[in-house]
């Protein structure tokens, strides 16, 4: 395995960042949509939704294309959203993020949306974010067959949620979410031989991707606590072992050293001090060999 630089876009004026990029096997393109952009002179601010930047993996060539809306209506910039490959279509789903032009976190109103790449025209969708995932931003979306699962992220009051719901995609014009009534009208009935509920195998298949992405999560929470109890003890050790602390100039080690010119004069640790001195306490002075009580000269 092998990194490659990419060129960068030379008709790019300012860098992205808090985009999403998102690869279309039928077209062997990576679309890059939204997020914030960064001009020379340091400031941000949101980038063009409509203004979709490819990178054809065949080719290595940049390309920037004009995309429209269905209603003719703006879109808002914004950052922290998801774009997903719904499969066996041409189209993407964009869902949620906040506002790139507001220095306050505010999710975007206008929160889901399709994007068909072929025709390079957005559809804004219309959920119900009673039963569905809602707005949110900083989130997760996974796709599996011909279904979306929204989880996690924040809500539009900072809360981080926990929650995880999944979109049927089985038909793009009726797309609603599971534990909701699919839409009745003539416009919005399912493809023939579809099911409104998940079969045996879409349901293993969410669960084990939810069961996955929820390990993940857990084994990073278990990798944030060690460290910071590995960083803890570290810090604690630092601060208290005597061995990373030089002797003080009052400490008795200076004083008997100051007598001798030699290096060997300093004792290893504080025991060696306190055992030296101990010893010379003990010893008979001059006087007393002289008074012993029971004779001698």
């Amino acid at each position: 395995n092998q990194w490659t630089v990419v060129p960068q876009n030379p008709s790019t004026t300012c860098g992205r960042f808090q985009h999403t990029a998102t690869l279309a096997p039928t077209t062997n393109t990576i679309y890059i949509i939204g997020g914030k952009c960064r001009r020379p002179s340091g400031v941000a601010n949101g980038a063009n939704m409509l203004e979709i930047h490819s990178y054809d993996t065949i080719q290595s060539s940049w390309l920037i294309s004009q995309a429209t809306t269905d209603n003719a209506q703006a879109i808002a910039p914004r950052a922290k959203h998801t774009t997903t490959l719904i499969s066996g279509t041409n189209s993407f789903l964009i869902y949620g993020g906040e506002g790139a032009d507001n220095p306050n976190v505010t999710i975007v109103s206008d929160y889901a949306y399709l994007y068909d790449f072929d025709k390079s025209v957005f559809t804004q969708l219309s959920l119900d974010s009673d039963v569905g995932a809602g707005p949110r931003t900083a989130h997760n979306a996974v796709a599996y067959k011909s279904y979306v699962m929204i989880m996690f992220g924040f809500n539009s009051q900072s809360e981080m949620l926990n929650d995880l719901r999944v979109l049927n995609a089985t038909d793009l014009s009726a797309l609603y979410w599971l534990g909701d009534s699919p839409p009745t009208d003539g416009s919005s009935v399912p493809r023939p031989g579809s099911n409104s509920s998940l079969s045996t195998g879409a349901t293993a298949g969410i669960a084990v991707a939810a069961a996955v992405v929820g390990i993940g999560l857990t084994a990073a929470l278990i990798y944030i606590v060690y460290r910071k109890r590995k960083q803890r003890k570290a810090f604690i050790l630092e601060h208290t072992d005597p061995r990373r602390h030089p002797l003080g100039h009052d400490n008795p080690a200076y004083v008997l050293a100051g007598e001798n010119d030699n290096d060997d004069a300093y004792p290893m640790n504080s025991t060696d001090v306190a055992t030296t001195t101990a010893v010379d306490s003990i010893k008979p002075t001059e006087t007393e060999e002289k008074t012993k009580p029971f004779g001698g000269s």
